[in-house]
């Protein structure tokens, strides 16, 4: 009696160690080796073993693609987004520069490898047209005006005037072109400086003795009086040594100012000249 309890108690023993290791088949979890807690495998959906499942994909980060494959489209991740060689997800590429998300329009390298896709900027057209307000606004040489006598005048007696006004040439660039603008004077707007003036076609000369001023003026007042003119140029334009092209409109360019003291001139007739009678008319 004694030794059927023992059997007994070692049969449920037994049963009782094989209960703790092994589970049961409905309650089978992932396939571990308790040494290692790390060495672990999920079995397939269904649970009975098979080969482990793959593990969940990562989210692609901000800008990346869906991405995946064996190397032919890439998934980006992180702020950039990444890309294989056939394009998956992230910015598309940028045909100028990238500069960071925004694609700007920089100078770059041309097409080619490691270009970008874009090509160099295109050279625009070249100008055929200059309008007046920009005519204006030229570097035109300013002309010199002079008068004989230098810097006085009389009463009834014209003085004279003259200008060194001519066609002047002015190189610039405009859109990438080397431009050559050609000025000519084409008329001038003298002011006497007594609320007087008028216009001329010709520059004037300095007159010989004994000759008529080409440009003169006969003052009827006293007093300092500033002279100045105003010369109206009209212009042409070539294009890389083209031919001349009409420029819109006219330029005005002032000269410089001139001052010229006007005298009253007296003639007296006497019967002795100043060396015999220095206190006689007109002698001192």
């Amino acid at each position: 009696m004694l030794r059927l309890q023992s059997n007994i108690a070692i049969i449920i023993f037994v049963a009782l160690v094989a209960a703790i290791l092994v589970p049961s088949p409905a309650l089978a979890g992932p396939n571990c080796d308790m040494r290692d807690i790390n060495n672990c495998s999920a079995d397939t959906p269904g649970g009975g073993g098979g080969n482990p499942a793959p593990p969940p994909a990562s989210p692609p980060g901000p800008g990346g693609g869906a991405g995946g494959g064996n190397g032919s489209g890439g998934g980006g991740g992180g702020s950039g987004g990444g890309g294989g060689n056939d394009g998956g997800g992230g910015l598309p590429d940028c045909v100028l520069e990238e500069v960071g998300h925004i694609c700007a329009n920089l100078p770059g390298p041309g097409p080619g490898p490691g270009g970008g896709g874009g090509g160099a900027p295109v050279r625009p057209e070249p100008p055929t047209r200059i309008p007046e307000s920009q005519f204006q606004t030229f570097d035109i040489p300013a002309p010199t005006i002079h008068a004989w006598p230098k810097d006085w005048a009389v009463i009834g007696k014209p003085a004279a005037f003259w200008t060194d006004a001519d066609t002047s040439y002015i190189d610039m660039t405009l859109l990438t072109y080397a431009v050559t603008v050609k000025v000519t004077p084409e008329k001038y707007y003298w002011d006497f400086g007594d609320d007087t003036g008028g216009t001329t076609s010709k520059t004037g000369s300095k007159p010989r003795p004994g000759d008529e001023p080409q440009i003169g003026h006969d003052y009827q007042k006293t007093g300092t009086k500033t002279v100045g003119m105003t010369a109206t140029f009209s212009g042409e334009f070539s294009v890389d040594g083209g031919p001349w092209l009409p420029i819109d409109g006219f330029a005005h360019v002032a000269s410089n100012d001139i001052s010229i003291d006007v005298y009253r001139f007296h003639r007296y007739l006497v019967d002795e000249d100043c060396y015999m009678n220095p206190r006689g008319p007109d002698c001192n």
